[in-house]
């Protein structure tokens, strides 16, 4: 299935291990007997490596000789690269078929209560060291968010749809959004984006097998604007964005799955804007990664509240919406004001990703983990209950 999937498909417990990446040694392996020099598939065997999780970085240097009894003995040296499947047809492919086995739908008992079970996926910055701890993180608090909802089921106060809400920064990116940024990635930005690809697909699978309404939401992020060009401006625009692109992506594969049994998933992917508002279960609710959104204050949090301010007096459409959700700090807080809540999501990122630049730098982190909650106008007092973070 890919080293990709590969990490997808470990479990949370013990989490798989990464693709293989050299760290610019070569190797060198020494092959008695003939063999055909040009079967590049054949050495890698030879040389106890598997073909289908890692190739030759370039041609492989090879000094022959023979033995006095006329044995050829090859001695190769050469450096590895892992291999990835191709965004656009293989990968998408294999998704789709696997969307294709079925779908288990459980039946539902007692009451579907007027609120929605949200998910904020947020940080996981793939590709960034620790990748298979975040991916672990990932998986843990969208199947801890799913057994909350399974317990309420089973409660007969089933919520009447689940919204997830991919809150940006889900790859690192390559370069350009810190000085030493190229040297310190674990994955390329294909095999960021597959990754992201792959987790997306896989958590609205597993989602799906509770049976309720879906939707789900993805907003542009600093680390998604892939083309910038030594600046902290992207060369072409802030919506040309990795997150948003793979959400498209997502989103096609399950508009296409639909018409075999697949779920009806509403989707609202941010454009124009640095987030999108979506109404749940009656209540409007505003999504953004948070980076753009830049106000006064003396914490993020105030910051943060002073851009709400501002853009609620910029547009007075936004006057009505008491829920507004944010990423980017890498830690998890909640903020009431004038009749407001804002939320800030924690990263899904390994511990050690952040320390350098949140911890250590601005004083504002907190464990990884997955922020999810109720939202519903029927909470009069303030639109939302139950949050947890897991």
């Amino acid at each position: 299935m890919g080293v990709l999937a590969d990490l997808l498909t470990g479990t949370t417990e013990t989490p798989q291990p990464s693709i293989p990446v050299q760290d610019g040694r070569a190797l060198t392996t020494v092959i008695e007997g003939a063999h055909d020099a040009s079967d590049y598939e054949a050495i890698l065997r030879a040389c106890d490596h598997d073909p289908s999780r890692v190739r030759f970085g370039a041609p492989p240097s090879v000094y022959v000789r023979w033995k006095a009894d006329g044995t050829r003995v090859s001695t190769y040296r050469y450096k590895l690269e892992p291999v990835t499947e191709d965004f656009s047809s293989a990968l998408v492919e294999r998704c789709r078929q696997e969307l294709l086995n079925g779908w288990v739908t459980p039946q539902k008992q007692g009451l579907t209560l007027p609120f929605t079970y949200v998910m904020l996926i947020a940080d996981p910055q793939l590709g960034k060291v620790g990748t298979q701890k975040a991916v672990a993180n990932y998986k843990r608090g969208v199947l801890a968010h799913i057994q909350v909802a399974k317990d309420l089921i089973a409660l007969g106060r089933s919520p009447e749809a689940v919204h997830v809400a991919w809150m940006g920064d889900e790859g690192e990116g390559v370069c350009n959004n810190y000085t030493n940024q190229s040297h310190i990635i674990e994955l390329n930005q294909t095999q960021q984006l597959e990754l992201d690809f792959e987790l997306r697909v896989w958590a609205l699978k597993e989602i799906a097998k509770l049976g309720l309404r879906m939707s789900a939401s993805s907003v542009i992020s600093n680390h998604g604007e892939w083309t910038r060009n030594g600046t902290k401006d992207p060369v072409t625009s802030r919506n040309d964005n990795a997150s948003t692109f793979v959400a498209r992506q997502a989103k096609r594969l399950f508009d296409e799955a639909e018409e075999f049994g697949g779920p009806h998933i509403e989707w609202t992917i941010g454009d124009d804007d640095p987030g999108v508002v979506v109404e749940l279960s009656g209540e409007r609710c505003y999504f953004s990664h948070g980076y753009i959104e830049k106000g006064r204050g003396t914490s993020t949090e105030l910051k943060t509240k002073n851009a709400i301010e501002k853009q609620i007096l910029g547009d007075i459409g936004l006057a009505s919406i008491r829920l507004w959700f944010m990423a980017h700090y890498h830690h998890f807080y909640s903020l009431e004001f004038e009749g407001r809540t804002l939320f800030g999501c924690p990263a899904l990122e390994a511990t050690e990703g952040s320390k350098e630049y949140m911890k250590d730098q601005f004083g504002v982190w907190s464990p990884p983990g997955m922020l999810g909650m109720l939202v519903g106008a029927g909470f009069s007092e303030r639109g939302w209950s139950s949050a947890n973070v897991f």
